[in-house]
């Protein structure tokens, strides 16, 4: 799959930035980006660049509410933007299919995104965020009404301690919230739980953990670390929202305690 460029979610473009993140360049880049995609409803990646190199340090944007002006940005986080953007060129206007978000919202079916290739991550950061938002307002303008699971796996490589992940996290803390009034949720998972930032685990109601030797994890779990450490396999401590009453459970579940045939 490739994204579009004159689809792209402008806030979407700040996982771009995802391993050198600087408050300002976070702060301005989407607001950029906007303005010019305002300005150029059929423009593609490369003419954005050129766009973006031809302003030296003054730069048009347009902020959320469409309010426009000119900008002046450190040289410092130009290069910082530039970097990031030459990079991710190659994720924009290819020859793969483009990223449709009706692909994603089909009764019963389940769609995978494969990561594990070279700089997959770093497209999966845009592209998470931006298929988030489509889905999202997509249930809000009520054009679908079946309910949305995001499962996102080895979430701690999207959004890893120490690279200024705060605005990654208020985006995801958005999405979790107000996806429950359309029927959209989001499943984090992660071989290591003390690896995902805390913003994330703040905002998911059900935790299920399985063995392991993290005593911070026992003790957000309410559980001894010689008890985590002894679970058997497939046993697991849990926490979930509306079921205060369970403490272990073991997989694999039945759904609602019934069995279907």
């Amino acid at each position: 799959i490739t994204l579009q460029t004159s689809e792209i979610d402008p806030e979407a473009m700040l996982g771009l930035l995802r391993e050198q993140m600087t408050d300002i360049a976070a702060r301005w880049f989407p607001d950029i980006f906007r303005r010019w995609q305002e300005d150029n409803p059929n423009g593609i990646f490369d003419e954005f660049l050129e766009h973006f190199d031809a302003q030296g340090n003054d730069f048009a944007i347009q902020d959320v509410n469409g309010v426009r002006r000119n900008e002046i940005l450190p040289g410092g986080s130009v290069g910082v933007i530039r970097r990031a953007i030459t990079y991710a060129s190659r994720f924009f206007d290819g020859d793969a299919t483009p990223v449709n978000v009706s692909d994603f919202l089909e009764p019963g079916k389940f769609s995978s995104i494969d990561l594990s290739g070279t700089n997959a991550i770093d497209f999966g950061s845009v592209f998470l965020r931006h298929i988030l938002a489509k889905i999202l307002e997509a249930k809000q303008r009520e054009e679908y009404d079946l309910p949305v699971l995001i499962i996102i796996d080895e979430a701690h490589k999207f959004h890893k301690k120490g690279q200024a992940t705060s605005e990654a996290l208020k985006y995801l803390d958005e999405i979790c919230r107000t996806g429950r009034e359309t029927k959209v949720s989001v499943m984090f998972a992660s071989q290591d739980s003390s690896t995902i930032p805390s913003g994330i685990l703040d905002i998911v109601n059900t935790h299920i953990v399985f063995r392991n030797s993290n005593k911070p994890t026992a003790s957000r779990m309410n559980v001894t670390l010689e008890e985590m450490k002894s679970l058997e396999d497939g046993y697991a401590v849990a926490d979930i929202y509306g079921v205060r009453n369970i403490k272990y459970i073991k997989f694999p579940m039945a759904v609602s305690g019934v069995i279907r045939r």
